[in-house]
């Protein structure tokens, strides 16, 4: 998996001049899905965290990605803690998103609006809304 892993890397982004290395990859435990539905998501750890935001940012800059005619997502992971908290502006962001609305999830829960007169940022969904 690591090595496919670095294939994947270095075939999607340049990484001339990286000295990127691993520490480990493996698939998300759980149940293998059937063929027609989306295969589980792959962790990836990096040695260096610098490689980490590397990778981040690069695929932020590409866009959409496509590898061997698979479009590819790449989400930092978070702690625990953390997702529960960015999930509690789940029905914020759909509202927003069914508007037309720009808007952020900003590190580590923070919901970054766009508005007239600029940025709004709401820590609670409550307010938000």
């Amino acid at each position: 998996m690591m090595r496919y892993m670095g294939d994947l890397i270095s075939t999607v982004f340049d990484t001339s001049g990286w000295q990127m290395e691993t520490e480990r990859a493996h698939r998300v435990f759980g149940p293998r899905p059937n063929p027609e539905d989306r295969p589980r998501p792959i962790l990836v750890r990096f040695l260096r965290s610098g490689d980490r935001d590397a990778v981040l940012r690069a695929a932020w800059e590409k866009g959409e990605i496509q590898y061997e005619g698979n479009r590819i997502q790449i989400f930092p992971d978070f702690a625990r803690a953390t997702q529960l908290k960015r999930e509690k502006f789940r029905e914020c962001r759909r509202a927003l998103h069914a508007r037309g609305v720009k808007f952020a999830m900003m590190y580590p829960a923070t919901l970054r609006v766009e508005t007239i007169e600029g940025y709004k940022r709401f820590v609670c969904p409550k307010e938000a809304l």
